[in-house]
């Protein structure tokens, strides 16, 4: 079986806000859900969240925006393991946590 992984980082002002946006907007109803919800991942970066239909994870430090997609099988136990080796992978591209730097979007 082959699994493949894809880091992607993106170093932005507001990677914070960029992510919160993005779980916000990926969490919302219209007018029925298709697919799920992302889930929190606790203990990595700032937050995170696994995007299960794309098997993606995102997260940050507030100063890189760190996106891993993990390529593997859509069986349940796989969906597992891919949130694990993401979330091993997001952990190499992190920094130190910057709280202050964390913005939301807003006024």
């Amino acid at each position: 079986m082959t699994v493949e992984v894809e880091v992607e980082v993106d170093v932005e002002a507001q990677a914070y806000a960029v992510l919160e946006r993005t779980i916000e907007e990926a969490a919302q109803i219209f007018p029925q859900r298709l697919f799920a919800a992302p889930a929190q991942v606790r203990g990595l970066g700032i937050d995170a969240a696994w995007f299960p239909p794309a098997q993606h994870l995102l997260t940050t430090d507030a100063v890189r925006l760190v996106t891993v997609t993990v390529g593997w099988g859509k069986t349940a136990r796989a969906r597992k393991v891919a949130l694990t080796v993401a979330a091993a992978a997001a952990r190499a591209y992190l920094g130190r946590s910057r709280l202050k730097q964390a913005k939301p979007i807003g006024p």
